[in-house]
């Protein structure tokens, strides 16, 4: 059986929750037991699971990253600052609607082998994910991870080990677990092997018997998790997963903080969705905004009306500084900018949703509602700029049709989506459809004197999008439909 849904972000990105198997429901154990010296210079005196990157905690980062995927069960082993951790990683399944499951393990200062061992417990011989919770994965490397694990024979497995083999995307060797692997087999394990190929990323899929290892490895006086893995693998019942390429960070130090803060910055602004004005210009802007929202307690929503604001703004600057000449060229310029700053600001709300996982479908559908307002708001303001100087009806007329054009691009790629399933092909001129570029051409149209000009070619572009849709739907999707009844 299938379970699969998807929500979508204020840019219009599906986000996949995802379970092949609704039988395939691990629990997820996460390790928050340490004490993190080494971090506690980013951020004095405060446990390492509660300290924060980019808005989240360590802890809630960790949590939504696996529950976008669709898993909701969590063993949160605890040790240092137990009392305060607990009541944290409470708050946030309150807040998230999750179910977690707290362990206290004893003796978690002898080494994160200990903390495990201890979830022993509550797992009662289930199969489960483990990782630690300052580990930071895109949930994309979640979803590879988990569809890996679900082709496997699950009737046969050990552990199963998320490795990386592109060296290029390490950050600090010295500190890294070093893992050789031969034919999908982790065969040694260490952050001293002399002969290694891949990296430990941290995330793994276990059965009981790591905990049969990791007892054995005890009984030699050895604590880690790598000392249990390392007895697994010497009787090949390690294998490997390989993640290659995907983003991951294992926050131990305030270097590599501050080198995951930057990763995620940068990735944030990579969106498959975007025209060309936003991938090389609006992105650059928006996301600097976005670093500073996500640490406040503004919501999306909040960004989305902050940017619908911004635009009414700068379409009536645009409308007031020409016939009425209340502000004068100078208004209308500045209504440009506004203008054109909304159109940036109209991307922080997306970039905050994907760093805070704060992804609704309400979200999503009020950007694109607020956008079609936006959107009016501006070809009425540039029309009635222009329609004062002479044969009002001629510039009304192709105002109105330019505007037809941004509102029919939106509703027609929305009812291709929905019709055939599947998304338009993002060429050269689904880009240059795209509101980022009407807005950028309408802004410098209007600075140089030629607003209403600026709306017409942008209108259409926009009505030839229109043509190219409804031709690929005819010729492509349709037609197989047609063929399958």
């Amino acid at each position: 059986m299938k379970n699969s849904s998807f929500t979508q972000d204020h840019d219009g990105v599906k986000i996949h929750n995802t379970l092949e198997n609704s039988i395939f429901d691990p629990s997820v154990v996460i390790l928050a037991a340490g004490q993190g010296t080494r971090l506690s210079t980013q951020q004095q005196g405060i446990p390492k699971p509660l300290q924060t990157l980019l808005g989240l905690s360590f802890a809630e980062r960790t949590l939504m990253t696996f529950a976008q995927m669709g898993l909701k069960k969590f063993v949160a082993v605890l040790g240092y600052a137990k009392e305060k951790v607990r009541t944290h990683f409470e708050e946030i399944a309150d807040r998230r609607k999750l179910s977690i499951v707290f362990v206290e393990a004893e003796n978690w200062s002898k080494g994160n082998g200990a903390s495990l061992a201890a979830a022993s417990k509550v797992l009662k011989q289930k199969n489960f994910l483990l990782t630690m919770v300052d580990h930071v994965f895109k949930p994309e490397l979640v979803k590879r991870f988990l569809s890996q694990i679900k082709s496997m024979d699950t009737t046969d497995l050990g552990v199963c080990l998320g490795v990386d083999g592109k060296k290029e995307n390490l950050f600090d060797l010295s500190d890294a677990t070093k893992v050789y692997v031969n034919r999908n087999l982790v065969l040694k394990i260490g952050k001293d092997l002399s002969e290694w190929n891949t990296i430990d990323t941290g995330l793994f899929y276990c059965t009981s018997e790591v905990f049969d290892a990791l007892k054995e490895a005890q009984m030699d006086g050895c604590f880690s998790l790598s000392d249990g893995i390392r007895i697994l693998a010497k009787k090949e019942r390690v294998r490997a997963v390989d993640l290659s390429g995907e983003s991951w960070m294992d926050v131990d130090t305030p270097e590599a903080w501050k080198e995951t803060r930057r990763r995620m910055l940068l990735s944030i602004g990579k969106n498959t969705s975007d025209g060309y004005i936003s991938q090389y210009f609006n992105r650059k802007i928006s996301k600097v905004f976005s670093e500073y929202f996500a640490l406040t307690s503004i919501t999306p929503n909040q960004i989305t009306w902050l940017s619908f604001f911004l635009c009414i703004l700068g379409s009536v600057l645009i409308a007031a500084g020409g016939p009425v000449n209340l502000l004068g060229r100078e208004g209308m310029i500045l209504g440009a900018l506004v203008v054109q700053f909304a159109s940036i600001i109209d991307g922080c709300d997306g970039e905050v949703s994907r760093l805070k996982f704060l992804q609704t479908q309400g979200g999503a559908w009020l950007d694109t509602v607020l956008d079609r307002y936006a959107d009016v708001a501006l070809a009425m303001a540039v029309t009635y700029s222009a329609s004062t100087s002479s044969n009002p009806t001629f510039y009304w007329v192709l105002g109105t049709l330019s505007l037809s054009g941004f509102i029919l691009t939106s509703y027609v790629k929305k009812e291709y989506e929905i019709r055939f399933s599947a998304s338009i092909p993002d060429g050269v001129l689904n880009k240059l459809s795209r509101r980022d570029l009407r807005i950028f051409v309408i802004s410098i149209g209007v600075i140089v004197g030629f607003a209403f000009e600026a709306l017409c070619v942008v209108g259409i572009l926009s009505h030839i999008c229109v043509a190219f849709i409804l031709y690929f739907g005819l010729k492509g999707p349709f037609i197989r439909d047609q063929s399958s009844i």
